[in-house]
């Protein structure tokens, strides 16, 4: 198995998982229940998650002061959350591109206080 294989030694067991926690959301038309619920549960993981970061980014802007970001960790979220829009891109996932590009957007503004204040 080729390190770039679709397959992994997990599939079956994220299979059974994925089944499980399909399976609560299925009433008589199973599939068409998982079809509405997935897009709403993203969504609302998306809102939450990138709202979670608009509080320190309000503070930041407020205290002017960024000190307590370190620039490793600003240039590495700043890299996951601008793959993770790369990925909603590719999958034409609008709700991954939005949330990731504000969070990128909030973190660019956290970057620009920390160095306005070197």
């Amino acid at each position: 198995m080729g390190l770039l294989s679709t397959s992994f030694p997990d599939d079956e067991i994220y299979a059974r998982t994925y089944a499980k926690i399909a399976g609560v959301f299925r009433s008589g038309n199973g599939s068409l229940m998982l079809e509405i619920w997935t897009p709403w549960i993203g969504l609302i993981a998306a809102l939450l998650t990138t709202s979670s970061f608009i509080p320190q980014a309000l503070k930041t802007i407020k205290t002017r002061s960024a000190r307590d970001f370190s620039w490793p960790y600003l240039l590495l979220f700043g890299i996951s959350v601008s793959l993770w829009a790369l990925y909603g891109l590719l999958r034409n996932d609008g709700v991954i591109i939005g949330a990731n590009l504000v969070t990128l957007l909030l973190i660019l503004v956290i970057g620009a206080v920390k160095a306005r204040h070197i």
